[in-house]
């Protein structure tokens, strides 16, 4: 009986991370869906002050997002599941501006916007500027 829970214990330890397989696609989900937009509204987006802060909003997350990911070996999830719903409320902002200005949705925003919002029972707690 001891013999069959050492085993259980070293195959998941040994096994890989699901959390962190979820968390890289989510965040290549993200790019990709990002890299659309880009593609297909770009120039609407530059002259669209809503939709350059939603873009923008949303590059600066994943850019956070991807570089939690990097440091999950010391961190564990705790860094990704800080950014995360953050991800996933800007990318739904982007969603709802490209969908205001008419502009075509990637499906795969809408994913990743899905996995972001699941990925984590937290909230998006943004910080506030320090006033100096």
């Amino acid at each position: 009986m001891r013999a069959i829970a050492l085993v259980a214990v070293l195959l998941v330890a040994c096994g890989p991370d699901v959390r962190r397989a979820r968390a890289e696609h989510t965040v290549e989900l993200a790019t990709r869906a990002i890299t659309l937009v880009d593609e297909t509204s770009g120039g609407e987006i530059a002259s669209t002050p809503e939709l350059t802060r939603a873009r923008e909003d949303a590059g600066r997350w994943l850019e956070q997002s991807e570089q939690a990911v990097d440091a999950w070996p010391g961190t564990g999830s705790l860094a990704f599941e800080t950014m995360v719903p953050c991800l996933g409320r800007s990318l739904g902002v982007l969603r709802e501006s490209l969908a205001r200005n008419t502009r075509p949705i990637p499906e795969s925003l809408r994913q990743a916007e899905a996995l972001a919002r699941t990925a984590t029972e937290r909230r998006c707690a943004r910080r506030r500027a320090r006033s100096e």
